[in-house]
């Protein structure tokens, strides 16, 4: 009974965890054959439901009868009473009103309130909002409920009322507002902005992914939509970029002058005004029951009280042991308890109504509003109320009657006792097993330290460079396909371990003096080897640091919707299980001697042992990586240091080559490339090489006319001859199926070819 009781909650509640229960409570996993004893076909299950829906529905009202005061919502009703000297808040029935007149309202309540013989009389007030079927004057809800109870106090929501005295708003601010809401809504209204802005906001290491949309009424004000809007000024900013509204948001610092001082100062006094006009009652009616508040300081003349009241008042004020019970003022008390059981807003309502709507879309495929087990917090105790039903004979529990038949005989008894003394018995066993296995590999492990403790390698001192030519991403057909080809390029660096992209012109006509300009950030005009060194560095560098090192720019346009390359060093807060982290040195003022702060992600910033300029990247490691100490101690360490310390891959350097020439002349390792790779179709079948040993590796990759077209252009390069400009001249992709191969998927299969080879040379 216990477990078909529960398990009938919880198909009221959510239907999934039902059978978990069932198994939990009667037998366990092994016994599932046991379960079918269960009745739980719907017409029982519905029962069920039925019986617990009356029990609590009858203790409810039990405990309302017993009360003074109860304030009630129509249609859906939730009320306030006291109980045990306390004041409790519930949802007493909710019932379906074909049409939402006044008059089906009253009457659909009033049917209920005397069918449970409850009192009018004892409705100490009623809010709701201000709609007609409502408050109307002559024959809406209000006025019928304070015919049968004169006493009863009437409150307004104040959500709708806050809503009347925001609209009250000057043309200029309002044409902010409308502009703002005109951003907001285009960007919410359609799935993918949408989702570009979030993967935009999430990019860009924003506190928040998402706009708030504006809501007429409800608790959701404007002003949190423009505070969110304002926090999020630069996403926005850059997601408008090339767009109309785009200078709308202009991120400069104004200062405010004398006609928008004035704008601002004659909103606020249009505001107090409107509240005054909409408050008006409810301020005289807090003023009259200012005493609740501070009973010893409370004017007695200025109060609405009767007389013996206000003779209790007296009383208390003048009362230095402050009565501990409310009997001791009943009429005082009495009279405070009417306006602090009050509802001020029609907040359960509201959540009544989306809690039912929830049951009603996603776990049930039919509902009756009875069943008021799913939104009662007056929640079931089964010992009572299986007590109650057990020992009941009548017709309140109708459906317990061919459920008392069904008793476990002893012998069943006896077989779930055995049931779970072998279950127990298993886990014993299978613990031990674990134990014991546990100690084996310890000890194999600390005796191959020992034996092989020597010579042991944990870091990676080689380095695996790749050079591409930059007129790869003109060959895709929009600006997106561009941003993701050079995703593809990202990811697969990341996954072979790539240490160094290079970007080569492979025409050959840049510059030295535009190189330098793209470094200073002084080229602006779209260039496709800049354009690719640039995304290639976006992605790169771990979320938290890309709104400090990457300003504004329209390449970024689509990089939310890139895969991150989740690599070692793109750490996440609560991570800290490698002692190195990238991190940012940031303006903030520090004592003598006491190196600089730096952003590392993490919730405080992070003081080095340098004194390095604002703005500048660096890596550093940490002797202890707790967040919980007062100050967060790091040295600044080189950027290889995690790969030839600890052997973990730290991302990737992209530098920008005017040709193909300076790929090789400006290397950025002292020794120089000391092996070098040239891919073409036209090269050797990579089955038949062996590489050599190597310190620096360079693998050349060409364009969509291939490398030979790029040796071509380049007329600082002495040799002509692929074969004799490259050690190794490679068909990475022998048999090819395609008659073409891009140099994306060039990358992806050189690096998977070759690296095992010079894997397997430097374990040699």
């Amino acid at each position: 009974m216990h477990a078909l009781y529960l398990i009938s909650l919880r198909i009221a509640q959510s239907v999934l965890p039902s059978i978990n229960d069932a198994v939990g409570v009667m037998f366990g996993d092994k016994c599932l054959r046991e379960i079918e004893l269960i009745p739980l076909s719907n017409d029982t299950v519905a029962r069920r439901i039925e019986d617990m829906s009356r029990w609590m529905e009858y203790q409810l009202i039990n405990r309302v009868r017993g009360t003074g005061r109860v304030n009630g919502c129509t249609r859906f009703i939730p009320i306030n009473f006291v109980w045990n000297n306390e004041r409790h808040e519930d949802i007493l029935f909710c019932e379906p009103i074909v049409r939402g007149t006044s008059e089906e309202i009253f009457e659909t309540l009033d049917a209920y309130v005397k069918s449970k013989e409850l009192d009018w009389r004892n409705c100490g007030s009623i809010s709701t909002d201000g709609a007609r079927a409502m408050c109307g004057k002559n024959s809406g809800v209000v006025t019928r409920v304070l015919k049968q109870s004169p006493n009863t106090l009437w409150t307004h929501c104040f959500f709708h009322s806050e809503a009347l005295v925001s609209k009250t708003i000057s043309d200029d601010l309002k044409n902010v507002l409308n502009t703002a809401m005109k951003i907001i809504n285009f960007i919410k209204s359609k799935p993918l902005q949408s989702c570009l802005f979030e993967k935009l906001c999430e990019e860009m290491g924003s506190g928040y992914k998402c706009l708030l949309l504006h809501s007429e009424v409800r608790w959701l004000s404007r002003g949190n939509v423009l505070t969110r809007h304002v926090e999020l000024r630069e996403e926005v900013q850059y997601f408008w970029k090339d767009k109309t509204l785009a200078t709308f948001i202009v991120v400069k610092e104004v200062t405010p002058d004398g006609d928008l001082i004035s704008m601002i100062v004659a909103h606020l006094e249009s505001l107090k005004e409107s509240f005054d006009y909409y408050f008006s009652e409810e301020m005289k009616f807090c003023d009259k029951n200012i005493w609740i508040v501070n009973p010893f300081q409370s004017d007695v003349v200025g109060t609405c009280i009767s007389t013996k009241a206000d003779e209790e008042l007296i009383d208390l004020s003048e009362d230095s042991s402050f009565g501990s019970e409310l009997k001791t003022y009943p009429t005082l008390s009495t009279a405070a308890l009417k306006v602090m059981l009050l509802f001020a807003a029609s907040y359960m309502c509201e959540t009544g109504f989306s809690a039912m709507i929830g049951i009603q879309s996603k776990f049930r495929k039919s509902y009756n509003y009875p069943t008021s087990c799913s939104f009662c917090s007056c929640i079931a105790i089964f010992a009572l109320l299986l007590e109650n039903i057990m020992d009941s004979e009548d017709e309140f529990y109708p459906s317990v009657s061919g459920c008392k038949r069904q008793r476990i005989s002893k012998e069943q008894s006896i077989q779930m006792r055995l049931v779970k003394k072998e279950k127990k018995l298993r886990k014993l066993i299978m613990e031990a097993e674990k134990m014991k296995k546990a100690s084996s590999l310890k000890n194999s492990v600390e005796t191959d330290d020992c034996e092989s403790s020597v010579g042991r390698y944990s870091g990676r001192l080689y380095t695996v460079s790749i050079a591409i030519p930059g007129s790869i991403v003109e060959n895709a057909q929009s600006f997106e396909l561009r941003t993701y080809l050079a995703g593809q390029i990202a990811r697969a660096a990341s996954i072979f371990e790539v240490d160094e992209i290079i970007i080569f012109d492979e025409t050959a006509t840049m510059t030295s003096k535009e190189v330098e300009m793209f470094e200073n950030g002084e080229l602006r005009a779209f260039n496709c080897n800049c354009f690719l060194v640039r995304i290639l560095r976006y992605i790169e560098c771990p979320q938290y640091l890309r709104k400090h090192l990457f300003p504004l720019c329209s390449d970024f346009k689509y990089v939310g919707l890139l895969n991150p390359l989740d690599c070692f060093h793109h750490f996440r807060m609560d991570e800290v299980e490698i002692p190195y982290r990238e991190a940012v040195v940031v303006n903030k003022p520090v004592k003598d001697g006491r190196g600089s702060f730096c952003n590392a992600g993490l919730a405080k910033d992070v003081e080095i042992d340098r004194t390095l300029k604002p703005g500048i990247r660096v890596t550093v490691k940490f002797e202890n990586s707790d967040q919980k100490q007062k100050r967060l101690v790091a040295k600044v360490v080189n950027p290889t240091e995690p790969r030839t310390a600890m052997g973990y891959y730290w991302g990737y350097n992209v530098r920008l080559a005017k040709s193909l020439k300076s790929v090789f002349s400006d290397c950025p390792y002292v020794e120089g490339y000391d092996l070098i790779v040239g891919t073409s179709d036209k090269g050797t079948n990579v089955d038949n090489v062996q590489l050599p040993s190597f310190k620096h590796l360079l693998i050349v990759f060409g364009g969509v006319k291939g490398i030979e077209a790029c040796i071509e252009n380049d007329q600082h390069l002495q040799e002509n001859d692929p074969e004799s400009l490259f050690q190794f001249y490679l068909n990475t992709c022998p048999n090819q199926g395609s008659r073409t191969i891009r140099t994306e998927e060039a990358i992806l299969i050189t690096l998977s070819i070759l690296r095992p080879k010079f894997n397997v040379n430097f374990n040699e």
